[in-house]
């Protein structure tokens, strides 16, 4: 599903980037890797305020690499109703208790 919403442009990669829409107000959804560095995930959930966050199991390698990049700890859904999809989806996958997922889809 973040897959989905990098190719429909739907989607911030990278701290700068994420920074940019959730000052803009158009972040839907953070979602974090797992190994973010402190400093920077209570940053972004700082700057998120009232935005969910959705902390992954997925390092930022394989996160980066699930989004066509190097290494990425933190992307932004853009759009509203790919991130309650997102949202629904990470429920589901975590039996209903809003946990941090087993894995990231292309």
């Amino acid at each position: 599903m973040v897959g989905l919403a990098l190719k429909a442009g739907q989607l911030a990669v990278g701290a700068e980037a994420v920074a940019s829409a959730l000052g803009r107000h158009r972040a839907h959804l953070v979602v974090l890797a797992k190994d973010l560095s402190d400093g920077s995930r209570r940053r972004i959930e700082r700057d998120a305020k009232d935005v969910p966050t959705l902390c992954l199991t997925e390092t930022m390698e394989r996160m980066g690499q699930a989004l066509g990049r190097s290494k990425t700890g933190v992307a932004a859904v853009l759009d509203h109703h790919l991130a309650q999809a997102i949202s629904r989806r990470q429920e589901l996958l975590d039996g209903g208790e809003g946990g941090p997922s087993s894995r990231l889809e292309r």
